[in-house]
């Protein structure tokens, strides 16, 4: 009951994605009012498109960040099978915590966050399926900007923006917008 009323009259509800705002909504059971969706984060000087031509790239699949059956390795697996994708086309960077010795492809270890754009410039697919909802997932928003094709469900965050993650006009100004929503509110 606290909870509810604090969202409830509060000045401003900030949420990191509108699917943020709606999950916690249902969560709560009622339309949370005087929502504020702040925008990814992403520094558009490290994350833009090369230009690299899809032949040329060195990876077909990509997933990066934490690999668990939480974020999506098993839907992730089923969903390449399903399409009849080799496992030496799926390349993935991070901690594996799948309790499994072998991935399903290439295991590349925990790459350096600096290595990131090119990395995601070097995919053609970049493929996040989780099981729970995310609030963000920033990782799509910087996979989107590099230029990759997106594979994802309706849990990940990022995806319920109304514009186009992969034009950097839509990271501009996050900041300012948000101080301004604080501003009107005080």
């Amino acid at each position: 009951p606290l909870t509810k009323s604090l969202f409830a009259c509060a000045s401003g509800n900030v949420f990191v994605s509108p699917l943020h705002g709606d999950v916690c909504g249902k969560f709560l059971g009622f339309d949370i009012p005087n929502q504020f969706h702040l925008r990814p984060i992403v520094d558009t000087s490290l994350f833009y498109n090369l230009g690299i031509k899809e032949d040329n790239k060195l990876y077909k699949y990509v997933y990066a960040g934490t690999i668990s059956h939480e974020k999506g390795y098993s839907n992730i697996v089923r969903h390449l099978k399903s399409l009849r994708v080799p496992p030496r086309d799926m390349f993935w960077f991070g901690n594996n915590l799948t309790g499994n010795i072998y991935l399903y492809g290439n295991y590349m270890g925990t790459a350096r966050y600096e290595d990131m754009p090119l990395i995601l410039n070097n995919a053609v697919h970049f493929i996040h399926l989780p099981l729970w909802w995310e609030p963000a997932s920033r990782v799509v928003a910087e996979a989107c900007l590099c230029g990759c094709k997106i594979i994802a469900n309706e849990k990940v965050g990022v995806m319920s923006f109304g514009f186009d993650l992969s034009d950097s006009i839509n990271y501009v100004d996050i900041e300012k917008d948000f101080l301004n929503f604080v501003e009107t509110k005080l």
